[in-house]
Formats: C-alpha cells, structure tokens, sequence
C-alpha cells in the first residue's frame, strides 16, 4: 500500500473513516479481500507472492502499512506484508504493538498503522529506529515517508483534499464512503493518488467508515479506483 488516509472524528456521528490505496508492480501476483485467518475473522487483501497483507480488519484489529522509499532496502528480509498480518493475528492491541515492536527491526522501513476500536497507533521503522506513536483525533496521512509528513506530494494532496472535505462534510456514512473513493481516484498532479505507470500502479483500494451508530461500510476496488468499482466486502467484522 502506498498511500493510507485516517480520519478520527472529523466528519458528524463517524468514529472513524480510513481509505487506502495500494501501488504495486503490476507482475506480482495479489488478490482481495479474502479471509487471512478464520478466527475472528480476518479479512483483507492477500499478497500471494510472500503471504502478507497489506491491508486488513477483523473483530479486534484494523491496520494497514506501507512502505518508505526513504531508506536503503535488503532484499533478504521477510515481507512488510508478512509482518502486518501476524501482527493484525495477536488477540489485542498491546500483543500487536508487544510483537511489533520485536518484529519490526527485521523488516525494511515502513509505516503500520494499527486499530482497535479505542487507539489508533503508527510504527515506523526508519532503518535503524522505531518510532511509536498515538494518533489523536484528526486527519493522518502516510504515503512513502513519515506519518504526517510533508516530505511525499501524495501525502500533501491527500491533507489538502481531506481538510476542504471536512470544511464542508458529508452528513450521511455512505456520502463519507462515496467522497473518500473520489478521493481515492485523483490524478492531480504533482500528487496523484491514483497513479499508472508502466510497470508499475494503483493496484487496489479500500474505504472504511465506521459510524456511532449504525452498520460499517467497508468498499474494496480490485484494480485501479479509477476504472474498477468499489464494491461492498461481504461478512466482515471491525474493532470497536
């Protein structure tokens, strides 16, 4: 995943509002959302080269990660996806962040966000330091740098669109659902979120609005939100 947007009670009655689009070279092999572990469940998008995850929620916990293009990378390390999703399996967030923490250093640098209904919480991992951190209630962005950063233009575009939206904001779950895949289609330039290259490009998206009250709304696109359409996920379970 390269680009993740996370809204903490910033739109009317909703808790929490995510979108996230995935780039990746268009050759390796990936597939979403299916059921990554039966317990609780688990469900999110499969990476069927190394097994992980790039994006998933289930009963406990949420999260997402992505990847910094800031650092050098090791070939030889296990997957970034690989981590997420045995981190997502632990039964709470303090097992998730206890196991995360020890896991982390072994990968390449990367950003993991984490949720469990109450805390939002962002690792990042530089290359030679985790850093940890609390997300309180406002927008949070991570594309290819820091969370919260203003080093990534994606991360700019996504900030400016998200704080014009909150200025005048949906009232309604499914209007948050419909502006965030919008959002998510943008091929403004200098930070086009939804990106086409030759090798390589938007690959998928994700949206997730939890309101206080009512029924979740979780819409995956498998391809491109430009062209593909976001389509409801089946049975699914959120944290909170």
């Amino acid at each position: 995943m390269c680009t993740l947007i996370v809204a903490r009670r910033v739109f009317p009655g909703i808790e929490i509002a995510v979108a996230a689009n995935r780039d990746e070279h268009y050759d390796r092999p990936a597939r979403g959302p299916v059921v990554l572990d039966a317990r609780g469940p688990l469900v999110g998008g499969i990476d069927l080269a190394a097994g992980g995850t790039w994006f998933a929620a289930g009963a406990r916990l949420m999260g997402g990660i992505t990847n910094r293009s800031d650092a050098p990378h090791d070939h030889a390390r296990p997957s970034r996806g690989r981590l997420l999703l045995e981190t997502l399996q632990r039964s709470s967030l303090e097992e998730a962040l206890t196991f995360a923490r020890a896991a982390a250093p072994r990968v390449n640098p990367h950003v993991m966000w984490l949720d469990d209904g109450t805390r939002s919480v962002a690792l990042t991992f530089d290359g030679r330091v985790l850093h940890e951190r609390v997300l309180g209630d406002g927008i949070h962005v991570v594309a290819s740098h820091d969370m919260d950063g203003d080093g990534d233009a994606r991360s700019r575009e996504a900030r400016a669109a998200m704080e014009a939206l909150v200025r005048h904001p949906p009232r309604e779950a499914a209007a948050v659902a419909e502006a965030l895949q919008e959002l998510l289609r943008s091929h403004a330039e200098p930070g086009a979120l939804c990106r086409h290259f030759e090798d390589r490009g938007t690959r998928s998206a994700s949206v997730i609005v939890r309101p206080e009250r009512g029924e979740a709304i979780w819409r995956w696109a498998e391809g491109a939100p430009c062209s593909a359409p976001f389509v409801p996920v089946g049975s699914f379970a959120l944290p909170g």
